[in-house]
């Protein structure tokens, strides 16, 4: 009987730690597809908001809250919406990056952020 409730006690700590072990390697992942789907698999959300995750598929988008693929109405090529991000000013710009939209593309994020960077340099060296 001793032996039965302590064999039960290990495998319930096991499964838990396992659990939390796998929980803290999946939230660690840069794939946010996975991550999304074990979220809404287990119903477990993330409780920083740094761990909160979408993804774009270009014609579809999925997020942790909603679970389901959104169809995107933002339909701009890459070319266009690279077009776009050149014409913003740097308060448009701070604004779509803080929106959480995604991009067409990571070229065009990282022109984004290229961008809003050179936009914080002239301010910081504007108020020197």
């Amino acid at each position: 009987m001793n032996k039965k409730i302590i064999i039960s006690i290990l495998v319930v700590v096991s499964v838990s730690i396992s659990f939390v072990g796998l929980n803290a390697y999946i939230f660690t992942q840069s794939d946010r597809l996975l991550t999304i789907k074990f979220s809404c698999f287990t119903g477990i959300k993330p409780n920083a908001f740094s761990a909160y995750r979408t993804y774009d598929n270009g014609t579809h988008t999925i997020n942790m809250n909603t679970c389901a693929w959104i169809k995107n109405t933002n339909m701009l090529t890459g070319s266009d919406e690279y077009q776009k991000i050149n014409k913003m000013s740097c308060s448009e710009l701070i604004e779509r990056n803080s929106s959480g939209e995604p991009y067409q593309n990571k070229q065009n994020r990282l022109f984004a952020q290229a961008k809003i960077t050179n936009c914080n340099f002239v301010k910081d060296y504007a108020g020197t």
